[in-house]
């Protein structure tokens, strides 16, 4: 039994250390003591780009490439010779102007691809703009619903998503830092800012209806002891921007509202936890505030705990305990289901867990 523990909390401070190294290699800049879920923090392999969604109008355009719900074979890569597939995903969701066209053949500005030096390259379109800096972490994104809707959104209709998005691991075989057990903190960090935001709508906006948000979700799912596959999951959320109000409230509620909704639980964290008048996008007095970088670093593991016990109180998570949870996946980006353009950048992105310690009797005393 000794040997067993000695040999479980060796590879376990193995994992930790390996971890450790990679993030110092690539000078990620995770926290003393963290260990990062996230992979290509820098971007440097790239994007794979998704399809199209289900589309608003369902024309021609909002349809181009058949499986327009699935990955593509596009890679966005720079123009370099890659040596690993890329992690991240790129998707771009009811944004009516493909990405994916490199060719242009569905229209003229599908894709645009610039090469900015120092380690800058643009991706753009009539509708959406993603801009990283290999060298730095920065990114920006930029999402112009006005592009996309015809007529302001009615009820139960799709709305534009521009978002990246990546999984930490596979559920049949999990690393250490994604399963929440092991953790005794876990981290949400990140710098922001807003370049611009576009009111199309100005009275005519129904707040139930029409909104722009910036999301960071958190995929928890729910990993049955000797399954290979997630039962259920919670989409743990945090809002970054929110048009309609400087402090949006907590949500928690199943997944709906429109086709596509996924008819998971949703777990949206009362901003005042992780915003206050220091690093909101709003100023004191609800004015957005342009071109000044803010900076949330915020606990999170306390609301999985809270989210678990909502999302079972409302019939989802059924039969999950805390050593059956994982953080499986992230997303950033954009929610348009109103006529708005945004355009914001993002920084030193980190998702980190701090190992649960090492008992003394499984080190070996």
């Amino acid at each position: 039994m000794r040997k067993t523990m000695l040999l479980s909390a060796g590879l376990a401070l193995a994992a930790l250390l390996s971890a450790c190294l990679a993030n110092r290699k690539e000078g990620t800049g995770t926290e003393k003591g963290y260990v990062s879920l996230m992979q290509d923090r820098f971007f440097k392999r790239g994007f794979n780009v998704w399809g199209m969604g289900l589309p608003i109008y369902g024309d021609e355009i909002e349809l181009y490439g058949g499986d327009y719900e699935k990955q593509t074979s596009v890679n966005f890569d720079y123009d370099i010779a890659q040596a690993e597939k890329p992690v991240w995903k790129l998707q771009q969701w009811a944004t009516r102007y493909p990405f994916h066209d490199k060719e242009n053949t569905a229209d003229p500005f599908d894709y645009r691809f610039t090469v900015a030096g120092d380690g800058e390259y643009l991706y753009e379109n009539r509708s959406k703009t993603v801009a990283v800096n290999t060298n730095t972490s920065e990114f920006r994104l930029a999402l112009k619903a006005s592009e996309c809707y015809k007529r302001p959104r009615e009820e139960n209709q799709e709305w534009p998503h521009l978002l990246l998005s990546q999984d930490f691991g596979t559920a049949a075989e999990p690393t250490r830092q994604m399963i929440v057990s092991n953790a005794r903190s876990l981290k949400v960090k990140l710098d922001m800012k807003m370049n611009s935001f576009v009111d199309h709508m100005g009275e005519s906006a129904d707040p139930a209806l029409h909104a722009a948000i910036c999301m960071l979700y958190l995929f928890v799912q729910y990993q049955p002891e000797g399954s290979n596959g997630y039962k259920d999951m919670i989409w743990l959320g945090m809002s970054l921007f929110d048009n309609r109000v400087a402090y949006p409230e907590g949500m928690s509620r199943i997944d709906g509202g429109k086709a596509s909704a996924s008819g998971k639980w949703i777990y949206n964290i009362d901003t005042r936890h992780f915003l206050n008048p220091e690093n909101n996008i709003y100023d004191a007095e609800g004015n957005i505030q342009y071109d000044k970088w803010v900076t949330v670093d915020f606990e999170i593991l306390p609301f999985i705990d809270q989210a678990l016990k909502e999302a079972q109180a409302g019939g989802c998570m059924q039969g999950a305990t805390w050593a059956d949870l994982q953080i499986s996946g992230m997303y950033i980006g954009f929610e348009l289901p109103g006529t708005y353009d945004i355009d914001m950048s993002f920084r030193n992105l980190d998702i980190a867990a701090r190992p649960a310690r090492v008992s003394r009797r499984a080190r070996g005393r």
